[in-house]
């Protein structure tokens, strides 16, 4: 399993806004379009959910402790007879490792203020309560990686709007599973069969369907020439795919 503390770039005495505040950077550095992977994305996911749970990190800190550092062996006395040979000036003291007791014991002690905290309640920061996915109701969400991450509303990449926190959703609106019961979104119209585009010249847009849509989508495909019989449009999605349109 991967060391989470080396996952998040923190030290294992890290507070919990400091743990919050590296995932926040590094699971933004995992998606695709950053230059990251999904492989990536899953292994900063686990070792987040270790490190936010109390419980979960004192368990991992308890099964992988500091290794204490080596005792000192003393010099041999000076043979019978033999003058002594001038001593050499002692080392600096240095300070060891904590050992597993006290390890153990600062366990404890974390794990308690985690639990002190969660008893208080969410920090200023997160009105909403914080979420395995760190996004708060209103922030518009990329779902590709397999995990909601808060991107700009206006830059074409939002999949979707963070409209409650779960594990009840709101109708007409999806949740997205997690530990402390997931996010609902309210997805954003996208090119799939059955939905409805807005067509003005050239540029096909999703849209929400009306009474008098200008086209509605029969197939997503990835050679036009498979549109399946009734349709009279195809649009270019540019990612290797062609929208099949039926114009009403």
């Amino acid at each position: 399993m991967d060391d989470p503390y080396r996952m998040l770039g923190v030290r294992r005495d890290a507070s919990p806004e400091d743990i919050r505040a590296a995932y926040r950077t590094t699971i933004r550095s995992a998606h695709p379009d950053a230059g990251g992977s999904q492989d990536r994305a899953a292994r900063l996911n686990a070792a987040y959910t270790i490190l936010s749970d109390p419980a979960r990190r004192a368990d991992w800190d308890r099964r992988n402790p500091v290794s204490p550092a080596s005792p000192t062996r003393p010099a041999p006395p000076p043979r019978s007879g033999a003058a002594p040979r001038p001593s050499a000036p002692p080392p600096p003291p240095q300070r060891s490792s904590p050992g597993p007791a006290v390890v153990f014991v600062g366990v404890v002690a974390l794990a308690l203020v985690g639990i002190l905290l969660a008893t208080l309640g969410p920090a200023d920061d997160d009105p909403e309560g914080d979420s395995p996915f760190i996004v708060a109701v209103g922030d518009c969400v990329d779902l590709d990686p397999g995990v909601p991450t808060d991107v700009p509303c206006d830059g074409g990449r939002a999949d979707g709007e963070v409209v409650a926190l779960g594990p009840t959703c709101p109708a007409d609106t999806e949740l997205v599973p997690g530990d402390d019961g997931g996010v609902c979104i309210d997805r954003f119209p996208s090119f799939s069969p059955e939905s409805c585009v807005d067509i003005a010249g050239q540029v096909v847009t999703p849209v929400e369907c009306g009474p008098a849509p200008d086209g509605i989508i029969s197939a997503v495909v990835d050679d036009p020439n498979t549109c399946p019989l009734g349709a009279t449009g195809v649009a270019n999605l540019g990612d290797g795919r062609f929208a099949c349109i039926v114009i009403p």
